[in-house]
């Protein structure tokens, strides 16, 4: 159960535990991705506006996160499925859009980006550039390109919240599990800012609980992380256990946090008066996201929330 999604459109296929889907099915798919649960927790009332009551529209990508999203189809796809580059013939005498051609071939590919053959050598070189680093780098290219599943998507229920969770792993192998990153700065001691920020040690830890749950196999996890810029290096990363459990009851105290929001109807807006602080180093969860769980606890004033069936 998701309150206040509704999940009875959703073919039965789906909804299965251990269902695999492809990325499109993925991202459509109203279960609660790590991720979602983030922005829940920095913002309840945008999160709801966003995919409960549907009046704000959906945030676009930054200029980094679309970067990361090309360089991501690049590396798995070959391909850049919102890309389509404009033939010659059908651009005017002087190489510009402009013309009865031009405008035609264009109403074809509406939504897409659009770019001349120069245009998409400028855009992509960088990402071209970075994937080639990618490969010359033995662990990563073993562990990215060596995998016996990409974009592996799935599902599985938590009674103790009675949410249904999704996630999408980048690689599958026997063994690990892996997730590709791009970061302005690749280098472990820098990478953890990252860590801490964006919360990547709850996507580890997600990602590692549902695939235990739905394969019984406790598999290590690993960040392949690439420099967004040149040199465009690249670096291989394992959270240690503490980041782990860190994980698990920070997400374990969002989850109720997010039901009783959901079954109260009661979504807050800003859960502190003052802006959150962003810790430089390792006091890092303790800090960050732990305070902004105690906040949304205290304006929701949450205590206690029984998950037991009516």
């Amino acid at each position: 159960m998701v309150p206040g999604i509704d999940l009875s459109g959703v073919p039965d296929s789906l909804l299965d535990e251990g269902q695999t889907a492809v990325s499109e099915e993925y991202h459509a798919h109203p279960a609660l991705g790590q991720s979602s649960l983030k922005a829940f927790v920095s913002d309840p009332v945008l999160w709801a506006s966003e995919h409960i009551f549907g009046d704000s529209p959906p945030r676009q990508a930054s200029k980094s996160q679309q970067w990361g999203l090309d360089f991501e189809s690049l590396v798995f796809f070959n391909d850049l499925p919102d890309v389509v580059k404009i033939p010659d013939e059908v651009l005017d005498a002087r190489g510009h859009r402009r013309g009865k051609a031009f405008d035609d071939w264009s109403a074809q590919h509406e939504g897409k980006r659009l770019l001349k053959a120069a245009e998409y050598l400028s855009a992509f070189e960088p990402h071209l550039r970075a994937r080639e680093n990618l490969r010359r780098h033995a662990k990563a290219r073993a562990l990215i390109w060596g995998s016996n599943a990409i974009q592996q998507g799935f599902c599985w229920r938590d009674e103790k919240h009675d949410l249904l969770w999704k996630a999408q792993v980048d690689a599958v192998h026997d063994s690990v599990l892996c997730d590709l990153k791009t970061s302005h700065d690749p280098r472990p001691e820098s990478w953890q800012r990252d860590v801490q920020t964006y919360g990547y040690h709850w996507q580890a830890y997600h990602y590692r609980r549902g695939w235990e749950r739905i394969t019984g196999e406790r598999l290590r996890f690993f960040f392949v992380v690439v420099r967004n810029r040149p040199p465009y290096d690249v670096s291989v990363v394992e959270l240690d256990e503490t980041w782990y459990e860190c994980a698990a009851e920070e997400m374990s105290r969002a989850a109720a946090a997010y039901m009783h929001c959901a079954s109260t109807g009661n979504w807050p807006t800003a859960w502190c008066a003052a802006p959150i602080s962003m810790p430089y180093l390792p006091g890092y969860t303790r800090d960050h996201w732990h305070r902004a769980l105690a906040s949304l606890e205290e304006i929701t004033q949450y205590t206690e929330i029984s998950h037991d069936k009516r």
